[in-house]
């Protein structure tokens, strides 16, 4: 652990946790193939989470990343610390104020040695 990830990582967890978080649900979706029947199981399993309000992403990163983010996107920060699993795009879909988001992407920001937050990117 470096000198700067307990600062930054209190930091990110204070301010996204107790000043503007809002509560959100990480839905992990993961596909087993059960040999006995030949048929495939879908599990869902909820994280209650606390997140940065999301904002639309500018026009200016749209088509960024590979061309991962799109307009119409948005992102949101979510505090490594107190976060219980790094969202995956793959198996990951936010649930907030009703409405369910696919993540798409997800950018670490890396405070020395440990994440200290992770941006989120979502599409509807």
């Amino acid at each position: 652990m470096s000198v700067f990830d307990k600062t930054f990582r209190n930091l990110a967890a204070k301010l996204i946790n107790t000043t503007f978080g809002t509560s959100a649900v990480i839905r992990r979706e993961v596909s087993t193939f059960v040999l006995a029947t030949g048929s495939v199981s879908k599990t869902a399993t909820d994280y209650a989470v606390k997140i940065s309000p999301p904002a639309p992403v500018s026009e200016r990163r749209a088509g960024g990343e590979v061309g991962a983010i799109q307009l119409g996107d948005a992102s949101f920060m979510l505090a490594a610390s107190t976060a219980p699993i790094v969202p995956n795009p793959v198996t990951d879909k936010l649930v907030w104020r009703g409405y369910v988001y696919q993540v798409v992407l997800v950018l670490p920001f890396v405070s020395g040695d440990q994440d200290a937050a992770y941006e989120v990117v979502i599409r509807k």
